[in-house]
């Protein structure tokens, strides 16, 4: 290969203290329009290799003060020059002293005497092994730079989203604020009881569906609400909003330390709403006292399994809630197939004890 042919000179370092194998070397490689260095002890070729960094190095084994393993192991312990490839030269031909060459972090190795056209090969084969690598490395931290920044863009982007989000839940919740108070200013106008009594449940539905989006609002994910807390706040703004005395109410809560998205949260928290301002309005006639228990569990098929009762006066025995008149209690049914779930009233074994029980079970 030529000067003209090969432009880019690559530096060889050759380490031997055999002054006849430096210049046999030498030529062979400066003929080959190669770039040579020459050092005959280890330590001289440790300073060579401070002052500039080698594209290859040719290593002998047998010196005085360092050998060519302690020289190489040297080298693999700093990180400027640990990827330098190393070939050794040596007359030593039996396999141990080759096996301890490459433990030594040689990447091959030749034996004396030798062919020039062997050392040529070898070190073309290691220099274009050595060239890919480092252009492999060029583009892992080109496409690792890439990817960090895409990184950041995602980032940037998810906390857009979140902003965003959080602007639409608190957006909502207001909105439906402003509805509720509407509706409260209308609620003081109305005079016929059945009117105002839906001016109330309307009212009620917003408020419960508003519930929903402040606890979201106020999550970290945007996307689930720890529903026992939710219900806990749910019932006890019910019980204020429909008793005259809300003292004569108590709430019993057997609730699991659950979360669920939104599309579960409104139509669950409905179903809460209705079943429980219902039994406020009608289980506890003449301000008499009572208790409400809601449980929120999971069974051991792992659906959710919903309970509402109360001690009250209980649901007339001839009532088919499928006909009833209620507007919550029809809107039940319908809420519990959004749920995919099973409703049912539960009857007591004995009537006298008064009270009901609503069960919705989902997955």
């Amino acid at each position: 290969m030529t000067k003209t042919e090969n432009q880019i000179q690559e530096d060889i370092l050759i380490v031997d203290d055999s002054p006849e194998n430096l210049k046999l070397l030498a030529k062979i490689l400066t003929e080959n329009n190669f770039q040579i260095r020459g050092s005959n002890s280890g330590r001289y070729a440790l300073k060579s290799i401070e002052k500039k960094i080698p594209d290859l190095i040719l290593l002998d084994i047998k010196m005085p003060e360092m050998d060519g393993y302690e020289v190489c192991s040297h080298l693999k312990e700093h990180t400027s020059a640990a990827d330098i490839p190393v070939i050794f030269i040596s007359g030593l031909k039996d396999s141990e002293s080759k096996i301890k060459g490459f433990e030594a972090g040689g990447v091959d190795y030749i034996t004396k005497p030798f062919q020039a056209q062997e050392i040529l090969a070898r070190v073309r084969t290691h220099l274009s092994m050595s060239r890919m690598k480092h252009h492999l490395e060029e583009i892992v931290q080109e496409r690792t730079a890439e990817l960090q920044e895409v990184t950041e863009q995602i980032k940037a982007a998810l906390n857009e989203k979140e902003v965003l989000l959080k602007e639409i839940h608190h957006r909502v919740k207001n909105n439906m604020a402003m509805m509720s108070s509407f509706l409260q200013f209308q609620i003081q106008q109305v005079t016929d009881p059945d009117a105002l009594q839906r001016f109330i449940d309307t009212r009620s539905r917003i408020y419960t569906m508003a519930l929903v989006h402040e606890k979201l609002y106020h999550t970290e994910d945007l996307k689930n609400i720890n529903f026992k807390e939710f219900i806990q706040d749910l019932a006890e703004s019910l019980i204020f909003s429909y008793t005259t005395f809300p003292h004569l109410i108590s709430l019993n809560t057997d609730i699991a330390d659950v979360s669920l998205n939104l599309d579960r949260a409104i139509p669950c928290g409905l179903i809460i709403n209705e079943l429980v301002s219902n039994a406020l309005k009608h289980a506890f006639p003449e301000n008499r006292k009572g208790t409400i228990t809601i449980g929120f569990t999971i069974d051991p098929e792992g659906r959710y399994v919903l309970t509402v009762s109360d001690d009250g006066v209980g649901l007339p025995e001839q009532m088919d809630i499928e006909q009833t008149e209620s507007i919550g209690l029809k809107l039940v049914p319908l809420l519990s197939g959004q749920l995919d779930g099973e409703f049912a009233r539960e009857d007591k074994l004995d009537p006298s004890e008064g009270g009901t029980t609503f069960r919705i079970v989902f997955p």
